[in-house]
């Protein structure tokens, strides 16, 4: 019972820390993406 329990805790703490990154890394590119942005506009300055 206790040893269940272990394992389903430890695949969902899996999926958190998946979800986690895959969250990190879209903001990154957003951000990424918003720097790009102004960096082309201070080009065409």
């Amino acid at each position: 019972m206790m040893k269940n329990e272990l394992s389903i805790n430890g695949a969902t703490k899996k999926k958190i820390v998946k979800n986690f990154s895959f969250d990190v890394k879209f903001e990154s590119r957003k951000i990424n993406s918003k720097l790009k942005r102004k960096m082309k506009m201070r080009q065409t300055d």
